[in-house]
């Protein structure tokens, strides 16, 4: 009740249940507009991947073989190129240049022009890099509706479409979202091991022995949720980094000189990602998973164990 008035206040001394409280609380209350975002334009991510596998446009040539007699033998200048790709594009900021890897292909120039939180590919002009001609050429004004959603998805979601402030304030609200997930899983497990000390606590007196094989049960089945949710985790993790570092080095190696990220770079890193996962994964199920299951048995035993004295007594 009354939110608004505890957005800024966080108990430091009323035990770990009231502090990972206060900061669940706050990580969704400051972060709620920010995961918006990241949940439309992620969810848009699974639209995306199958309407990529529709056939795409012809693809273009520079000039057709009786062009190619005419034409000089030589290309023209970077310079001449990147001063057609302005002109045929007014504000045209330039963020790559793509080569040709043959003669009867032409220079792609793309970038930032007028339109905002657009991809840098957005605006592009297909230049023949013999005559200077205009092949073809797009602009983000000149896209439809659903076009131009899916190139304003990836600077939504990736926060990198005003440099460095927006990749910061990218950074720290994404920090607080994946806070999000460690306190929700304290808070969750201490319901639950509250929960089971209200159980034990009824049927302590009725059966003991039947009541301590239950909760054994239910102690080992909540360890294999998380050691399969742990294994999970960490699987996922490392193969879609191996596969994301697999695509970046093949692709610099494909088109000029890998020595940026050679072989045993991107195995370092690899494995140096894949230690992280598997350290973090460890202390997820540490921290976690495992205290329920030791607390339960230990008030059990204790349980055990006064019962057994009052009886003795």
């Amino acid at each position: 009740k009354r939110w608004w008035r505890r957005i800024l206040i966080i108990r430091f001394r009323s035990g770990n249940r009231a502090f990972f409280s206060d900061i669940h609380r706050l990580a969704g209350i400051w972060t709620l507009l920010f995961t918006f975002v990241i949940g439309v334009t992620g969810l848009w991510y699974f639209v995306e991947i199958p309407l990529s596998w529709l056939p795409d446009k012809p693809k273009v040539t520079a000039s057709t073989h009786a062009e190619k007699n005419d034409r000089p033998k030589n290309p023209l200048s970077i310079d001449s190129l990147i001063g057609t790709a302005e002109s045929a594009i007014p504000e045209l900021q330039i963020r790559k240049i793509a080569l040709p890897t043959n003669q009867s292909n032409p220079v792609t120039i793309s970038g930032q022009a007028k339109a905002f939180l657009v991809r840098d590919r957005t605006n592009w002009a297909k230049i023949d890099p013999y005559s200077g001609r205009v092949i073809d050429l797009s602009t983000a004004e000149d896209l439809g509706m659903l076009e131009r959603w899916s190139h304003t998805a990836d600077p939504l979601h990736f926060g990198n479409f005003a440099g460095l402030a927006s990749k910061v304030i990218w950074f720290l609200f994404g920090i607080l979202l994946s806070s999000l997930i460690p306190t929700g899983a304290f808070l969750w497990m201490q319901r639950r091991n509250m929960r089971i000390k209200k159980k034990l606590e009824r049927s302590f007196i009725k059966n003991r022995s039947l009541m301590y094989k239950e909760l054994v049960k239910d102690v080992r089945r909540h360890y294999w949720a998380g050691i399969l949710s742990t294994l999970l985790i960490g699987y996922l993790a490392a193969t879609a980094t191996f596969e994301a570092i697999s695509k970046q080095y093949y692709s610099i190696g494909d088109k000029g000189d890998p020595q940026g990220l050679g072989e045993p770079a991107a195995v370092a890193v690899y494995c140096s990602f894949l230690l992280g996962i598997v350290l973090i994964s460890l202390l997820w199920f540490w921290c976690i998973w495992l205290p329920s299951g030791r607390v339960m048995l230990g008030r059990v035993n204790r349980r055990i164990k006064l019962n057994s004295t009052v009886h003795c007594e």
